[in-house]
């Protein structure tokens, strides 16, 4: 396999994966909690923090699979434009049908209004600090339930084009995966600071009788 395209497929592959664990954690404590106690969980530490964290990691990742292709040698390297063109040179005409394919989808990303906030997010308050009305120094806004259902749509797009590339040039393909233990944590855990409290209050006031 040609050096250069090796290369590209491990930092596209790389943000992907990135991009994808850094969105799951988020869904997970975003769409988890469904009672006042796991709420309660979520909305403390180190999940209030751990949320703006995984906002930096997913929006940066995210970015640098949509970023424009380059003539730049060592710019943009992750980016699935630029991937897509180096698999086309490569492969010529056979790969043609998926070229366009991958245009296509990538065209319906970056044409949609939550590429357009997370592209203005990376360039004017996460990558740089630009004086604009998105970049308020002391406020990091947490994603509504439609920007995260469209993250999540976006993600596998992403994936479908990732994977017409490599399946063409080395039979492969790349999967995905949702590790759930951030939302059984936050389930158990609340159920268990539910039964201490319940039985410290009732050991206190036992204590407090007795006495």
């Amino acid at each position: 396999m040609d050096e250069k395209v090796t290369q590209l497929i491990s930092y596209a592959q790389s943000s992907l994966y990135f991009a994808n664990e850094a969105f799951n954690e988020l869904w997970h404590i975003t769409q988890t909690p469904n009672t006042k106690e796991e709420y309660d969980i979520v909305a403390g530490n180190p999940f209030g923090f751990y949320g703006i964290t995984l906002q930096y990691c997913f929006i940066m990742e995210y970015n640098k699979l949509l970023d424009v292709n380059t003539s730049k040698e060592n710019e943009n390297v992750a980016s699935l434009l630029r991937l897509n063109k180096k698999a086309k040179e490569i492969l010529g005409d056979v790969f043609e049908s998926k070229f366009l394919d991958n245009i296509k989808l990538l065209k319906e990303i970056t044409n949609s209004e939550l590429y357009k906030r997370l592209k203005k997010l990376r360039n004017k308050k996460f990558g740089h600090s630009d004086s604009d009305l998105i970049n308020n120094p002391w406020k990091v806004e947490g994603f509504t339930g439609q920007q995260i259902d469209g993250m999540r749509n976006q993600i596998q797009v992403l994936l479908i084009v990732f994977n017409n590339i490599l399946a063409e040039i080395s039979d492969a393909n790349f999967w995905l995966h949702n590790n759930d233990q951030t939302a059984n944590f936050i389930r158990y855990h609340s159920k268990y600071k539910e039964f201490y409290y319940r039985n410290f209050k009732k050991e206190v006031g036992d204590d407090f009788i007795k006495s």
